[in-house]
């Protein structure tokens, strides 16, 4: 087993994406930088859930691949099945362990680790959409829902590892977030249907539609600030909420426009360009839902954050240098 061939299973391109979910999530829960270990046990936990599930859906597909993608690990040769499903169980069973250990740390008013059902969750429909019957809907509502479940336990285990008085509230103003982002995973994973083939109808101009739908999720979450009157309470605040992520929103809303510009007509090698430039903008999806903490966080927390994010998205060309030898689709 070679590391090309490892890191193409593991579609090592999408890591930065996994990461920018976790710590959206996280500086969104806990209000900026979580206290303790939390963090150093959700961004591998995040990792892990992603390329385990990514390597078990291969592992799952590779007879059908063996038409469809004969280049992949798997039906190459290049890895073993029984190796993969290894890697794959191995991954998932780690993300679990690393969410189970911040019971260990949360404060006596936490009676539930909410962090952890949601991982459970999140097990629970990777299994399904992998072993389970697929289809141009059902699979795409999956993968969203594994994506929005990604930030949400980052999210939960922010905040259930905060002063829950303090922070809880706080909180749960924001979950409306994994939705929006849900919501755009499934627009850009019908793309991807048709990218393999698995929607039986002509392809039209639904790839315009649906690269259309998942801009318009992506300005959702860069507008939601505006939408909760509690969270912009002064000038200071409603100006930085009108900025930053506005404006990254518009870029990764112009960044998809300009995919769904490549056709008609679509060919296969359009759909997988459209599809990678799509995916590869994940992490902006993630930067503005962390840059939703902004308008309500004192004047002097500003800088940490917004430096952050910046490192956040510095993701963004990280992925597209990996998917040059390791695509992500």
């Amino acid at each position: 087993m070679s590391p090309h061939a490892l890191a193409r299973l593991l579609r090592v391109s999408l890591l930065p994406t996994a990461l920018a979910d976790a710590l959206a999530g996280l500086v969104l829960g806990a209000g900026g930088w979580p206290a303790g270990p939390v963090a150093w046990l959700v961004l591998p936990a995040s990792v892990a859930f992603l390329h385990g599930g990514l390597v078990l859906n291969d592992w799952a597909d590779r007879e059908r691949d063996r038409l469809s993608r004969p280049e992949r690990p798997l039906p190459a040769g290049h890895i073993s099945p029984r190796t993969a499903l290894a890697i794959a169980v191995g991954l998932l069973g780690a993300g679990l362990l690393c969410l189970g250990l911040l019971s260990l740390g949360l404060p006596s008013s936490a009676t539930t680790n909410y962090s952890l059902l949601a991982g459970l969750l999140l097990v629970a429909s990777i299994l399904y959409y992998s072993l389970g019957p697929r289809g141009p809907w059902r699979g795409p509502l999956l993968l969203g829902a594994c994506r929005g479940l990604n930030l949400t336990l980052a999210l939960l285990a922010a905040w259930q590892s905060a002063d829950w008085q303090q922070a809880g509230a706080e909180a749960f103003v924001w979950l409306p977030l994994p939705l929006c982002y849900a919501a755009h995973v499934f627009f850009l994973s019908r793309l991807g249907r048709l990218e393999d083939g698995e929607d039986p109808r002509p392809v039209g101009r639904r790839p315009t539609v649906f690269l259309g739908s998942a801009g318009l999720c992506l300005m959702l979450a860069a507008l939601m600030p505006l939408l909760w009157s509690g969270q912009v309470t002064d000038a200071n605040s409603l100006a930085v909420a009108f900025v930053p992520a506005p404006l990254l929103g518009l870029y990764g809303l112009g960044r998809l426009l300009r995919a769904s510009r490549l056709g008609p007509p679509w060919t296969r090698e359009l759909l997988q360009s459209a599809m990678g430039r799509a995916l590869g903008g994940l992490t902006i999806f993630s930067t503005v839902v962390l840059l939703n903490v902004l308008p309500s966080l004192a004047a002097d927390q500003y800088l940490p954050v917004l430096l952050l994010a910046a490192l956040v998205l510095a993701g963004l060309p990280l992925s597209q240098r990996l998917a040059r030898s390791a695509p992500p689709s």
